[in-house]
């Protein structure tokens, strides 16, 4: 069971309260009540401004936990050299709940263990679970405040710690951003801050790269369809490899090489914080920084697309389907005031081309044999979708596709 701190307890969020400050509480506040709280973490700076946690910080408190756990495995298995494993439900023992986020000059919140099985009462005849409470648990998180304390005053680690944990911290405040911080504390004890350049520091101290979120433009130059690879160069003419999850992602991306595309995810990088490795992705972004080619320049260039430029068996596009596609997008653009879209071709010989219009992603595909134009939209936030088929190329024509497109402009989405 991997329980975190998010979805745990109840949680009450707090607004208002006193200016931001900057610098690290060196005792405990006073109006925090030590309710016995297994952590303490007050985010300070940036966005916490606002006394509030935004949500995609707080799988930071779940990979805070997992840190938890396997550093008192660790101890575990030190201080019980005859046994290879941990008891059994040593992890499901310890399970942390926010019990509250407190407002004033930042926003901190308190994590508390919550009950186990055993803990709670059970009705005659039922059988609880022995999940004793384990004093590893209280020791690796004292463990993991002397580490960070050694990392922000430029001290090797605690020899006690594991090596092979630093890495850990690669997924604790990957989300804190220039400016911002994390204290720890618990009980009495003085709060340690912990921040990215503390999170470099100690995954450093035994890895040659450490993970950071990475948010980075690139120029696609290719890719591999029976791997999901993708190819990619950024400004400096570097090559990255990112792997996709669909063959229709890496359809799309090898179509639109030397098509510049936004990178969200998270990244390898050295000490001197260069990207060695793309190692995974959230959001592939190709709005952003479109080229601005004329539309018969672009379908001239895919008229001289080689057969086999997708794999060793495709054909090259098909000249009466780029031709069909000039004569639609001549006719929406002059006359119905429609933007010019990005036009690319698909494996099959026929071409297709794609707006962004809001949350509408839409495409027109001319099909083979017939040149069939197949129009397709999908709204991205209510998926919400509309289909049509103009089937002969005539005076009907513009009519149709207007149909289609104004579609998109009522609140559901209908025709």
């Amino acid at each position: 069971m991997n329980c975190n701190l998010l979805y745990q307890a109840s949680l009450r969020w707090a607004g208002g309260g006193l200016n931001m400050t900057d610098v690290p509480n060196q005792q405990p506040r006073a109006e925090i009540e030590d309710n016995g709280d297994f952590v303490r973490v007050r985010f300070a700076g940036g966005r916490f401004d606002s006394h509030t946690i935004p949500f995609d910080v707080l799988p930071d408190l779940a990979a805070y936990r997992d840190l938890v756990v396997e550093v008192a495995k660790h101890l575990f298995r030190e201080r019980n050299s005859d046994r290879q494993r941990v008891p059994k439900g040593f992890e499901e023992s310890f399970q942390l709940g926010l019990s509250q986020v407190i407002q004033g000059n930042s926003a901190t919140a308190l994590a508390r263990r919550l009950e186990t099985l055993e803990d709670q009462p059970t009705e005659a005849g039922q059988v609880g679970f022995d999940f004793p409470r384990h004093s590893e648990f209280d020791d690796a998180r004292d463990l993991l405040d002397r580490v960070i304390a050694a990392a922000n005053d430029g001290q090797a680690l605690p020899q006690e710690f594991p090596r092979e944990l630093v890495g850990k911290f690669n997924r604790f405040g990957q989300s804190l951003r220039a400016g911002e911080h994390a204290e720890l504390s618990h009980g009495r004890t003085a709060p340690v801050r912990y921040d990215s350049e503390t999170r470099k520091r100690i995954v450093l101290s035994a890895n040659a790269t450490y993970e950071n979120a990475l948010d980075q433009r690139f120029t696609l130059t290719g890719g591999e369809i029976r791997a999901f690879i993708v190819h990619l160069a950024d400004e400096d003419g570097t090559r990255f490899d990112l792997r996709v999850d669909t063959d229709e992602e890496c359809e799309k991306a090898i179509a639109r090489r030397r098509h510049r595309i936004r990178v969200v995810g998270a990244g390898l990088f050295d000490r001197q914080d260069r990207l060695t490795k793309i190692a995974k992705y959230k959001e592939l972004i190709y709005t952003d920084d479109e080229p601005q080619q004329p539309l018969d320049e672009r379908l001239d260039e895919i008229a001289r697309t080689p057969a086999g430029w997708y794999s060793t068996q495709n054909p090259a596009p098909d000249v009466s389907a780029i031709a069909r596609m000039r004569e639609l997008v001549t006719l929406i653009t002059a006359e119905a005031g429609v933007p010019t879209p990005y036009v690319y071709p698909l494996p099959d010989g026929s071409i297709t081309g794609e707006w962004t219009r809001g949350d509408w992603e839409i495409s027109a595909t001319v099909t083979l044999p017939d040149l069939a134009i197949e129009l397709h939209a999908l709204n991205v936030e209510t998926d919400d979708e509309l289909e049509a088929e103009i089937a002969e190329f005539d005076e009907r024509t513009l009519s149709a596709f207007s149909r289609f497109w104004s579609g998109m402009d009522s609140d559901t989405g209908g025709q």
